[in-house]
């Protein structure tokens, strides 16, 4: 970086205050801040302190999560093999730094470490490249000449993170302390935006309370063509998504506002059912579903089905952690993560079905998990939801549950505890053909009562009020 730091050690020079650094970031699309007062070893050799958990992959969403770091173009690789209980893992930030007075500035090797044998997560890359912060307050040992840092971290739709750092403005210190008390933890302290007009969580409400006074609405589905009628069995949740805009693309992101949302089966009062509900469809990246193909695996493992066993092979069924399918023969192994540890795992494990022998069928890596739980469930919205006649009509609301703070350590308890399971729906239909038809469905699922073990904080909303 080509800029000094300022002889009075003051960043930046313009005056400011904590509303004008929300102001800063809500012009970026952030719908989520969080700051943290930089202590002595955050610097950019010994990078920054964000989480002993795997919080930080939420509250900061990457846009891939791999295991080995990324190596900068014309460097060469001098990476050494590392011992099971060193591995790493990497979560590749789409990072910017902003500025009060220039453009924001990329920092393109920005990116989370998780590191399993302490455990905790930091952020590292974040100066590499960057020419508009002054080298000087990121240094080694930058701490003990600038004790006033403050480090704050914005997130906008589409996994984009954005951060500003200030050194030595007291006023703004103190100010943010009196908004969101002393520091509980060394980390990362959120900042409500609550402006009404940029607070994500209130347009989701406002919204949902509209979609509650319209009553009986006919099941509907949004697609790029407009909306069309949908009578499937599914049709509860495409219905919602088309009252709040969304397309029902199967993207793997947030329905709305940051939020995922699932509508989930109610009494007339607007009390849950205890139903499953789908969490997550993640395809499998390894085991011979993956190198083989969904064929070979449903070969091996599929089954005819009752009414057509010579057409249709199936594979479905209840997984849950340590048992044995008594139709498959197979068994859910969650390989690296010890349930009595679970503060921690290694990141080079997966969640996988195996056979008899250990022979993997299907696996999800805890690189992919991770990924995709980041990504959509950062926050939940569970909205009560009724059913009628055919064609099919439904009411939403009044009761929602609103979900939020959530790592991948929280699912790696919940599979190991048998709450959280796999219920996969396969089928391959024409089999006797050279092409069969094949359909995939690889669903995670858990009771609604089982939710809360997922998250931090749930809320119940009354959509009436």
């Amino acid at each position: 970086m080509s800029a000094t730091a300022s002889e009075s050690g003051r960043w930046p020079d313009l005056p400011l205050d904590l509303e004008r650094v929300v102001t800063l970031f809500k012009s970026a699309g952030c719908q989520q801040l969080w700051v943290k007062q930089l202590a002595q070893n955050d610097d950019s050799k010994r990078q920054i302190y964000v989480s002993t958990d795997l919080l930080a992959f939420n509250v900061l969403p990457p846009r891939k999560v791999i295991l080995a770091p990324p190596v900068r173009k014309g460097v060469h690789s001098t990476r050494k093999s590392v011992k099971a209980g060193d591995r790493r893992l990497f979560g590749l930030l789409d990072f910017k730094w902003l500025f009060l007075d220039r453009s924001p500035e990329r920092a393109r090797h920005a990116k989370l470490i998780y590191y399993p044998q302490y455990p905790e997560v930091r952020l590292s890359g974040f100066c590499l490249g960057v020419r508009s912060i002054p080298t000087g307050y990121f240094k080694e040992k930058a701490g003990e000449i600038f004790t006033n840092r403050l480090l704050f971290l914005g997130v906008a739709p589409g996994n984009r993170t954005y951060g500003f750092l200030t050194v030595g403005h007291t006023l703004l210190t103190k100010s943010h302390r009196k908004k969101t008390g002393k520091n509980k933890k060394p980390a990362l302290i959120a900042i409500s935006m609550e402006n009404p007009d940029f607070d994500s969580k209130r347009r989701l409400l406002h919204s949902l309370r509209q979609i509650y006074q319209r009553g009986w609405i006919r099941g509907c589905r949004l697609t790029a063509e407009g909306l069309k009628e949908n009578d499937a069995p599914n049709a509860i949740g495409y219905t919602l998504e088309a009252q709040l805009g969304v397309t029902s693309n199967g993207r793997n992101a947030p329905d709305f506002e940051g939020f995922e949302i699932k509508a989930t089966a109610a009494r007339t009062d607007g009390t849950l059912l205890e139903k499953a509900i789908t969490l997550m469809t993640p395809e499998p990246n390894l085991g011979v579903y993956k190198s083989k193909g969904v064929v070979e695996f449903l070969k091996t493992w599929g089954y005819g089905d009752r009414q057509d066993p010579l057409n249709r092979i199936n594979f479905g069924g209840i997984y849950r952690f340590g048992q044995i399918h008594p139709r498959t023969h197979l068994k859910l192994e969650i390989r690296g993560y010890d349930p009595s540890a679970p503060d921690r795992m290694d990141p080079n494990g997966c969640v996988a079905l195996v056979d008899s022998r250990g022979k993997i069928a299907a696996g999800w890596s805890f690189s992919k998990l991770i990924e995709v739980w980041s990504r959509k469930h950062t926050q939940a919205a569970y909205v009560a939801a009724e059913k009628r006649g055919m064609p099919r009509e439904f009411r939403y609301g009044p009761r929602v549950t609103l979900c939020e703070g959530t790592d991948f350590l929280k699912v790696l308890r919940m599979l190991a505890s048998g709450c959280l399971y796999l219920d996969p729906g396969i089928k391959a239909e024409q089999w006797r053909s050279s092409s069969p038809t094949v359909k995939k469905r690889n669903q995670f699922r858990a009771k609604t009562s089982r939710l809360g073990s997922l998250y931090d904080r749930t809320k119940e909303e009354d959509l009436r009020k």
